[in-house]
């Protein structure tokens, strides 16, 4: 430990003036035996006190003739002094009245002491009879018993005034109470605290791997901060009583020290991560979640400085921050509550337990408060308490979330009914006018292909006669052309000029014209083949192409049995009209090789025939 060497006269002065002004002073009573202490006897009434501010008494010193140290008596036993920084001198008068002597054993009350020394003296020769050094910045091996606390044997000669000096420094907080204990006593109690102390350490594991498990199971980051938080209040706590001293790090007293400060900082900072996290406070208050995110990072920082500054700045401000932190918790839990949410209520009662345990903790540390079992335990209880109420918070949150879910999909399904139902009707409604726009649309569609059908026949087939025009003629022979070039077979295109037909067109109208070309095309029908094409060139004129590959067919004489049909009389408007037929004849590959040559040549040729003969057209009346 480090001493202050200078120190101004005037600090002495002031220091000292606070010091009276914090300890009222009476007088101190003698602590008189007459029997074996068979019950626990508080020595705090008896308490002499006498402050040290620049740690240079030593036991010697006070035992010195010539020395001038006065010892004042402290009313109403206040012993709880919390964070001071000076050394601080105890005197306690026993006077063992019995015939025998008395062996009890002196336990001191706090745990976390860092520097501690016993003196034990004979009144009557200032003889030091024992000397005892403790306190938790040495190996947790090198302690008089093997105990958390620190516990000393003390023998109190018969019919003798013994006076025991109490020399402690700490930079925690300063708890200087003490008690003379029988030895069944003792360890009957100190049985009983390490069973209190073992049960609530095994429900904070219990609860972390409950909330563990859960975290496991659904995934949901609340259960993972609460998991954090009980780790760090797992870790202080245990540090707070000493259990990992004795059983995880008995040879590092000082990362012991540490640990409970650092402890007590990381569960600050997880409890406002999980409170901020659990309220939701990013989305539903923006200015409540600016103050967890503040105290988030105040904790870390105070957690970080814990591990290099000394822990009299740094645990005073860990207990102010978690009243803090405690306190916005609860004003956001309440504004929840009053909305009707039952895991707010919960809440709730988590972070009061948490914040009662807090403040007796934190009161007795600061020194506002009397240490006791329940202030010494305080925040070990309502840890303990509000840890399982905020497992059963969660549990309650997950409950009134799952139910809104419920309702909002119950809402969505209502809604996706209702929808359903409007989309079947407009879905039935479509369907009509779908069928009605398809029955419109079929009956478009026969009519378009009964035009298109026209339009076909048009143009393939003339009008009057039902023959094949001049467009489709030229593409029939073009393939019948090809087809003989390939089997190397004949071909004949007969040219047909009806003689006469002007006349009787000129004479008896359009109308009897056409008649007689209707009639015409009847009677080539008639006589010629089916394979065989018939087309109508215009006007008068007639195409007759006929395949002469079996060589059973002749082109002249087929001409000739045409001839001889048409120049039948045909009755036409009352009248029976004689007319002829003048026929070329052209035949593939004896006189043409292409289309455009066959057609030529076979024209040609009709006209020559036409011009050998004149054939006077006869008509008679009916």
């Amino acid at each position: 430990m480090m001493r202050r060497q200078l120190i101004s006269p005037l600090w002495l002065a002031v220091n000292y003036f606070f010091l009276i002004l914090w300890f009222p002073f009476a007088a101190a009573d003698e602590l008189i035996l007459n029997q074996d202490v068979d019950q626990a006897i508080s020595l705090t009434p008896y308490y002499q006190v006498h402050v040290d501010p620049l740690h240079d008494l030593t036991i010697h010193t006070l035992l010195s003739s010539q020395s001038s140290t006065n010892f004042q008596p402290i009313i109403d036993s206040k012993v709880n002094l919390g964070f001071k920084a000076e050394t601080y001198w105890f005197k306690v008068k026993i006077i063992n009245a019995s015939s025998e002597d008395i062996q009890p054993l002196l336990e001191f009350d706090y745990l976390l002491l860092d520097d501690l020394s016993l003196y034990i003296v004979n009144n009557a020769s200032n003889e030091i009879i024992a000397r005892y050094d403790a306190g938790d910045m040495l190996p947790f091996a090198e302690r008089h018993y093997y105990d958390p606390n620190f516990i000393f044997p003390v023998t109190l000669a018969a019919n003798s005034i013994t006076d025991v000096y109490l020399r402690i420094r700490t930079e925690g907080s300063m708890f200087a109470g003490s008690s003379l204990q029988h030895q069944e006593g003792h360890l009957q109690q100190s049985r009983m605290k390490s069973f209190y102390i073992n049960l609530y350490l095994g429900i904070l594991i219990a609860l972390i791997a409950y909330n563990f498990l859960l975290f496991i199971s659904i995934k949901q980051s609340h259960y993972f901060y609460l998991i954090l938080v009980g780790g760090s209040i797992l870790l202080a706590t245990g540090s707070l009583n000493a259990v990992w001293f004795e059983l995880i790090w008995p040879n590092s007293p000082r990362w012991h020290n540490l640990s409970i400060t650092f402890g007590f900082a990381m569960t600050g900072m997880f409890a406002a991560a999980f409170s901020r996290n659990f309220l939701h406070t990013a989305a539903e208050a923006k200015s409540v979640d600016f103050i967890f995110r503040a105290l988030i990072f105040v904790f870390a920082l105070l957690a970080l400085a814990s591990l290099a500054l000394p822990l009299f700045y740094i645990a005073p401000l860990v207990s102010i921050f978690a009243i803090i932190l405690a306190t916005i918790s609860i004003l956001a839990a309440i504004a929840l509550s009053l909305k009707g949410k039952r895991y707010a209520q919960v809440y709730l009662f988590a972070w009061l337990s948490l914040m009662l345990g807090v403040a007796l903790f934190s009161a007795k540390n600061l020194g506002w408060l009397p240490s006791n079992i329940y202030t010494r335990y305080s925040f070990e209880i309502g840890s303990a308490l509000s840890m399982l109420l905020f497992s059963l918070s969660l549990a309650e949150r997950f409950k009134f979330f799952q139910q809104e879910n419920d309702n909002s999909r119950q809402e969505a399904f209502q809604s996706h009914s209702k929808l359903i139902h409007a989309l079947r009707n407009s879905e039935q409604e479509l369907n009509h006018r779908v069928k009605d726009r398809t029955e419109a649309l079929e009956k478009a569609n026969a009519t378009l292909q009964n035009q298109e059908a026209k339009l076909q026949r048009l143009a393939h087939f003339d009008p009057l006669t039902g023959l094949a025009n001049r467009f489709l003629v030229t593409q029939e022979l073009t393939l019948l052309l090809a087809h003989c070039k390939r089997e190397e077979s004949k071909l004949a295109v007969l040219f047909l000029d009806l003689d006469g037909f002007k006349q009787i067109n000129d004479q008896y109208g359009h109308k009897a014209g056409d008649e007689l070309l209707v009639a015409t095309a009847d009677k080539l029908r008639y006589i010629l083949r089916d394979s065989d094409v018939i087309g109508r060139f215009g006007g008068d004129e007639f195409i007759v192409i006929i395949d002469t590959s079996d060589g059973n067919i002749n082109p002249e004489e087929v001409a000739d049995k045409i001839k001889a049909t048409i120049n039948h009389p045909v009755a036409i408007n009352g009248i029976s009209a004689e007319i002829g037929v003048s026929i070329g004849i052209a035949i593939y590959p004896d006189t043409a090789l292409d289309v455009d040559s066959l057609l030529s040549i076979s024209d040609r040729e009709m006209y020559k025939n036409k011009q050998q003969k004149i054939d006077p057209v006869v008509t008679t009346p009916r």
